[in-house]
């Protein structure tokens, strides 16, 4: 009896043995059912590929106002450091003492040929009347009367010749008078925009008064290598725990210029900032620190597929669709976008497919199998199944691999 054991043990041994050999053989023909335990659906999503930086809040301007001691003698200032100022408050004057006294003068001047235009029309009206008395003597002394009459005119005429140069002087004065009116408005020097004082000059060194505007930036450092990649315009989340919601902006202005100094051995660093839209309901304090989330790129409504169920061989990448004939398709795909473990899926892919999660040694047009789950297993229709049928079952299970 042991001859009988030992052929049906060396008959099982070579049987498992030239089916291994045949299964994992190296281009073998044998089709070898593939055990599938994880898989996923096409997904469509959005995609951004974005960049976390820190931040401080602080005002996006300041306005630096200078002393001339060309426009005159320092007066008084009419702010305090601290005070909140708006476009057009004054904030310093000229001392008015010189012009004002040269406006009493003009106006002085004004006066005294205003007189004299008065007194010069006077006298034309009394040669009027001397030069019609004259005019209705003609006939008795004609010669005398003629030359008179002349004389008398030609009074007349010189003094109208004074009116128009007083008259003149007047006008000129006049508009000098304006011009030092507007010299007066011009001895208050008022703010361009709205903020708040941040520095008074006492000694009168310039800048003598720095505001602060009200329109406020966010400011932040971008290492040597982030300045490559991260461009004017692009669009910026702002949050805090000081903010209600997290703010749009973009990206205004990066620095071409180094913070400090550039060195051999050491990287350099490059100041950027992010225009802070102004909320009348919410404010938040210059200085106060906030984080920034740059978008360097986004595409919306995009197919995608995890990152690892793709496999790349010779500068193709393919993903290992699940047929509803129970075959598995190896599919070429073209990316695109890839963030963190997402790849987006520009063709060769439906949103809802399923794929293998993570495949190894899968081959085209396979067939595969899942695990059982026994939780949907309904007990009552294997009741009504008979023994056959049910070994029959169970003996394709073992087969099948």
């Amino acid at each position: 009896m042991n001859w009988k054991k030992w052929t049906i043990t060396i008959f099982i041994t070579l049987f498992l043995a030239v089916n291994f050999f045949l299964t994992y053989k190296k281009d073998s023909k044998i089709i070898k059912t593939n055990y599938i335990d994880e898989w996923t659906a096409v997904k469509e999503q959005d995609l951004i590929l974005a960049k976390k930086k820190a931040g401080v809040i602080t005002p996006s301007e300041e306005q630096y106002v200078y002393f001339d001691d060309k426009n005159g003698q320092f007066q008084e200032f009419l702010v305090k450091k601290g005070e909140k100022v708006q476009e057009g408050t004054p904030l310093f004057a000229y001392s008015s003492t010189d012009i004002e006294s040269s406006k009493a003068n003009l106006e002085a001047e004004i006066t005294r040929l205003e007189s004299e235009l008065g007194s010069i029309e006077e006298n034309i009206t009394q040669l009027e009347s001397l030069k019609t008395d004259l005019s209705a003597g003609l006939e008795n002394e004609e010669e005398v009367a003629s030359n008179d009459l002349m004389l008398i005119e030609a009074e007349i005429y010189d003094k109208e010749l004074q009116m128009g140069r007083i008259e003149s002087e007047i006008e000129k004065y006049n508009t000098l008078i304006d011009s030092n009116g507007k010299s007066l408005d011009n001895l208050m020097i008022k703010s361009n925009v709205s903020g708040v004082v941040k520095e008074i000059s006492r000694n009168l060194k310039n800048p003598l008064i720095t505001i602060s505007s009200d329109q406020q930036q966010v400011e932040g450092i971008l290492e040597e290598e982030e300045v490559l990649e991260i461009t004017e315009g692009m669009k910026v989340f702002v949050t805090s725990p000081a903010l209600k919601k997290k703010k749009e902006s973009t990206i205004t202005e990066i620095s071409s210029n180094p913070i400090e100094q550039p060195k051999v051995n050491r990287k350099s660093q490059y100041r950027f900032s992010v225009q802070l839209n102004q909320d009348s309901e919410e404010e938040i304090v210059n200085g106060a620190h906030v984080d920034l989330k740059i978008i360097k790129q986004e595409v919306n409504n995009v197919l995608t597929v995890p990152y690892k169920s793709i496999k790349n061989k010779e500068a193709k990448s393919y993903i290992y669709v699940l047929q509803q004939n129970g075959t598995i398709e190896k599919r070429s795909i073209q990316t695109g976008m890839h963030v963190n473990q997402v790849q987006e899926v520009k063709e060769g892919a439906e949103k809802g497919e399923l794929i293998v999660f993570q495949p190894s040694t899968l081959k085209n047009n396979a067939p595969f199998f899942t695990p059982l789950n026994t939780k949907e297993i309904e007990t009552n229709l294997i009741g009504k199944m008979e023994k056959n049928e049910i070994l029959r079952y169970i003996g394709r299970g073992f087969l099948s691999n």
